[in-house]
């Protein structure tokens, strides 16, 4: 192929990516392809088959609805047909139609227009909590209130275009490119119309071309969208971090949603009718009665319907892409349109696009494999360096489960050594999606081996909660103080199929001369809407009786206003565990709430050691990273306010549960202060403790090849004398920090997660830091990212000190700050997208008197798709 032929084909990529965006096309693909991973039909099984059978169709229904949006579609005036096949009257016709036209058996054409129902399907539920339409909060309206001054509109313009660019950045979708073509019933559409509104308002070509666009789009995501990635973590750090995992228009919580409404409304409505159906105009709350049921049940009560809503400026985005076709004669003939006898067509590309692709698919491939190789050959000679080696990795064969998400350590089995809790939150099976697993491995003296949790792991434990989400946070206390370990684990979405997301906390109690029960002694539940009881789980002692409290944050609880988050603190007892009991957070013996809408206080939850200077047994730290510097009294969102800024509250609780020892905010806009924080004396065995505080969303300003640069979101972790701090409240300009360390890589998110322990064994404190979306390439465009890394700096007389990352990185270093020059080890995977270092912890899992290094990769493809890994390193 001609290097012309290449240009080509970039040139169509990126005028596809202009057409669409604002539309979510690899969005809604995504969300429905892990939606139907899990779903178990419960009437006729034979609905997931014709899914994964038909994919030409299915792919083609989920972006289907926004078709007619673009103003490129037939000037945009057929818009009005997009935003009626979002609600439910036209998966009702649908429906209707399937059960009049085609009787079962069903031909082809009937199966193909059945996989592309359950396409559009995902399309209609997906965007009603990712757009907030009828339902308090959603995706993008939390996403306004975090880095949007509170404005829908503006999160809007960058959410839904910004959506498709994070998937296709971060995520491996080869579902998506593996499917060379798309099905569209054309003529079953306009029966379905015409039944919908008494006219046909549209034809087939209307049909054919306003898909056909949508498919051009497709072809060019994949390859070009990836560029534009800095662009959207730049004006949304939440887009980034919440963008799969967010507990309300997430994509898990989408495929969720997408699996409820499948099974209670769609399925149901073309088995039986919708006579026994609650059809209220808004899919997701659409509920049909069970197969064996005669009463109707009820939606559940949600506010007035919202407005009908349009892909962010269409009209906008036809502009842009007539000002790229028109000089190079761009135009639909890039699509091949076949029609079909039954009445469908195909869209696949022309073979001239088709042999571009490939040949721009071959270059980037190569360029991949040549920079992992890189990144092995260097991570080789580094551990060689080193001598240290990894010890042993857990994966897991189950698809999306997210091994790695956190992690706790204690001794469950009552043999001395550590053992390691791993959670899962994200494991399920096939009617049973996301119920979360915790693993327990148990240490033991020698070498960890690779393994597969599922059939290696010591203990299991399964949540009983659909898309509960049990293993989300996990934390070793003695609530019933009886000297042994136990093992609270948190489950915040428990209650999501009511649209309630309460969620709930179980501690499994430990047993003299046994091991952990796997039955939960005690379960506390939120109260409230969205409280997401258990995001965040800490233990220790706070009340100086040498038994470890657990502390319950819960960063997306109202507390009297909207996410703005609450910490609850349960001491331990000898009451507790004595049978089975149930409690709410009304039963927690301290309640600190926070200050503002969307602070998101409890996000970090830790205890600390105790000090002479707090006069108390464990300090509890509680980070709200979201924290605003609002400029009006009352604090409501203004555009002069200064955005997450956050900040970090220090408290002891049992001298005061509502004044905190300290508070320090900071002064950066997204630069997150407080998300991650510890306590500690790296400075030597005597050296006074000092707060470490990452501020992992920060700028930070730097050098690339000695030319100054500001590193977007690379972020920074500040250590600062504990003394400097208590009995005050400050912002990081108002205090000198002994130590400030820096990213060296844009959107690295450096101070990701900070712990202090001594891995080293030399009875100094050491700071591990770690940087998870941070990547090698400093391109950041084709190549992979987001592989992770964590740095350890050993305490003692050799501890950096001042702005150590700026000043001390040697001679012509390539980059600045240089953490990696600094830190005494770093750990790091050879996989890209896998998020090493979001969580970790160090505890000595193989009885040799030292902490071992453990690091969860939660996006770790090593065992199965996004199922996670957790690696234990050998020594540091």
């Amino acid at each position: 192929m001609t290097t012309t032929l290449v240009v080509r084909a970039l040139l169509v990529l990126c005028v596809a990516v202009v057409a669409v965006q604002g539309c979510g096309i690899s969005t809604h693909i995504t969300i429905a392809r892990y939606a139907l991973d899990f779903f178990d039909p419960v009437e006729h099984e034979d609905y997931k088959q014709i899914a994964l059978k038909h994919q030409d169709a299915f792919q083609a229904g989920n972006p289907y609805p926004d078709a007619y949006y673009n103003s490129l579609c037939f000037k945009g005036n057929f818009g009005y047909v997009s935003e009626d096949t979002h609600w439910t009257p036209f998966m009702n016709a649908t429906a209707n139609y399937i059960r009049s036209a085609y009787p079962r058996p069903w031909s082809e054409a009937a199966e193909k227009l059945v996989a592309f129902y359950l396409g559009f399907v995902s399309h209609e539920v997906a965007d009603i909590s990712w757009h907030a339409l009828g339902i308090p909060q959603g995706f993008l309206s939390t996403m306004g209130n975090e880095n949007f001054h509170g404005s829908f509109s503006a999160a809007h313009s960058v959410g839904d275009e910004g959506g498709d660019v994070v998937a296709n950045y971060e995520l491996q979708l080869k579902f998506i490119s593996e499917i060379g073509k798309w099905y569209i019933p054309v003529q079953d559409l306009l029966k379905i119309y015409t039944q919908l509104y008494g006219v046909n308002p549209i034809n087939a070509t209307v049909v054919e071309e306003c898909t056909a666009w949508l498919f051009l789009g497709r072809l060019g995501e994949r390859l070009a969208v990836a560029k534009a990635f800095p662009s959207y973590s730049k004006k949304s750090p939440f887009l980034v971090e919440s963008f799969m995992e967010f507990f309300l228009g997430g994509v898990y919580d989408m495929a969720a949603w997408t699996q409820l409404i499948w099974n209670n409304a769609s399925i149901p409505m073309v088995e039986r009718g919708t006579q026994t159906c609650d059809l209220n105009n808004n899919p997701m709350l659409v509920r049909c009665a069970a197969a064996d049921a005669h009463d109707v049940p009820k939606s559940p009560k949600m506010p007035q319907q919202a407005n009908r809503r349009a892909c962010a400026n269409s009209q906008g985005f036809g502009e842009r892409l007539q000002r790229v076709i028109e000089p190079r004669k761009l135009s639909l003939s890039d699509i091949k349109i076949s029609r079909t006898a039954d009445g469908g067509a195909y869209l696949e590309p022309s073979v001239e696009v088709k042999e571009a692709l490939r040949e721009v698919e071959a270059i980037i491939l190569a360029a991949k494999e040549e920079e992992l190789a890189r990144r092995e050959t260097a991570r080789q000679a580094k551990a060689e360096a080193l001598g240290a080696p990894a010890s042993g990795l857990f994966t897991t064969s189950t698809n999306h489960s997210r091994v790695g998400w956190a992690m706790a350590s204690g001794d469950f089995n009552n043999d001395g050594i550590a053992d390691v809790a791993v959670g899962a939150p994200g494991t399920g099976e096939a009617g049973n999606a996301q119920h979360g697993r915790v693993y327990i491995v148990y240490g033991a003296k020698g070498d960890l081996h690779n393994v597969d949790l599922n059939a290696a792991a010591n203990l299991i434990i399964d949540g009983q909660d659909l898309y509960g989400r049990f293993g989300s946070a996990l934390a070793v206390v003695d609530l019933n103080a009886d000297g042994v370990d136990d093992l609270a684990v948190g489950a915040p979405s428990v209650g999501a199929g009511d649209i309630m997301y309460t969620g709930k906390v179980f501690v499994f109690y430990g047993k003299k001369g046994s091991t952990l029960s796997t039955t939960a002694g005690t379960v506390i539940s939120g109260q409230d809407t969205y409280h997401n009881l258990g995001w965040r789980l800490a233990g220790g002692d706070l009340d100086s009786d040498a038994r470890a409290d657990l502390v319950v944050g819960a960063p997306y609880a109202p507390a009297g206003g909207n996410q703005r988050g609450a910490v609850y603190v349960f001491r331990a007892s000898a009451n507790h565990g004595q049978q089975v009991e149930s409690l709410t957070v009304a039963n927690a013996d301290w309640t600190m709430t926070g200050e503002m809408d969307n602070a998101w206080f409890g996000y970090h939850v830790s205890v600390e050691r105790s000090s002479p200077e707090t006069n108390s047994t464990g300090v509890l730290l509680v980070g709200a990273p979201s924290t605003r510097i609002c400029a009006s009294s009352g604090c409501s969102f203004s555009d002069s306010d200064v955005q997450s800024v956050g900040k970090i509250f220090g408290f002891a609780p049992a001298q005061s549960a509502s004044n905190p020892i300290f508070t320090l905010a900071g002064v950066q806009s997204f630069g997150k202060l407080g998300l991650s924080a510890a306590i500690g004396s790296p400075l030597g065995s005597f050296s006074e403790p000092h707060l470490i505080v990452g501020a992992p969303t920060q700028t930070v300003e730097g050098k690339i090849a000695g030319i100054a640069d500001s590193l977007d979101q690379a972020g920074a972790v500040y250590m600062i004398r504990l003394a400097d701090l208590l009995g005050k409240a400050q912002t990081l300009n108002q205090v000198t920090p002994a130590l400030t360390l820096g990213g060296d890589r844009r959107y690295a998110r450096f101070g990701w997660h900070v712990v202090v322990a001594d891995v080293n064994d030399d009875q100094v404190d050491d700071v591990l830091i770690s940087a998870p979306t941070r990547t090698d390439d400093v391109s950041e465009e084709l190549l992979a990212g987001e592989e992770g890394i964590v740095y350890v700096f050993h305490g003692g007389a050799k501890f950096p000190t001042g702005n150590a990352t700026s000043h001390d990185c040697g001679l012509l270093p390539l980059y600045e700050p240089c953490p990696g020059h600094v830190a005494s080890t770093v750990f790091q995977p050879n996989e890209a997208d896998s998020r090493f270092g979001a969580a970790f912890i160090a505890a000595d899992v193989d009885g040799d008197g030292k902490r071992n290094v453990i690091v969860g990769a939660e996006r770790s493809h090593q065992g199965s798709y996004l199922g996670g890994t957790v690696e234990v390193f050998l020594k540091d």
